[in-house]
């Protein structure tokens, strides 16, 4: 079986968990890329973009998603729910053959990304669904002891 794990990151910490779960499970990674990066200010007034359930344009991915049987997908929560760049690789790509995973990382909880990232995928329900809680949107905040407790969530969440 193989296993890819594609994610979209800003700040760090969504990649830092995309990274770990690809080691657990020895899964490529790929990440979504927009073709026109955030800004700053962007950042700070995506909520109207969130809320119009907006996307963005990303870059095609180097992977073939046909070569693989898993795809575990991760996104930081933005306003409560998936970022815009995932929205849009759910929105061109068939994953109708696929087994799906799906994570998100959080500094407040993962709101209703799960219930939103489910309804996006429609005919194609994912296998199960966790959030990290970082405590921080900034990667370079995160505690030794929050990404040990991920680790270990990580190693338990693939056992089963």
């Amino acid at each position: 079986m193989k296993i890819l794990v594609v994610y979209f990151s800003y700040s760090g910490c969504t990649e830092k968990v995309a990274q770990m779960i690809a080691k657990e499970v020895g899964a490529d990674l790929e990440k979504i890329t927009p073709v026109s990066p955030y800004t700053i200010d962007e950042l700070r007034n995506i909520e109207h973009k969130i809320l119009n359930k907006e996307h963005r344009e990303i870059q095609a991915l180097k992977s073939d998603l046909r070569d693989y049987d898993t795809i575990i997908i991760g996104t930081p929560v933005y306003w409560y729910t998936f970022a815009p760049p995932i929205r849009t690789f759910l929105m061109h790509n068939d994953l109708s053959e696929k087994r799906i995973r799906l994570f998100s990382t959080s500094a407040a909880g993962g709101g209703r990304t799960y219930r939103d990232m489910v309804e996006m995928l429609g005919n194609v329900p994912p296998s199960d669904y966790q959030d990290f809680y970082m405590g921080t949107p900034y990667a370079d905040q995160v505690t030794q002891a929050t990404l040990n407790n991920i680790r270990q969530r990580i190693h338990l969440w693939f056992k089963k």
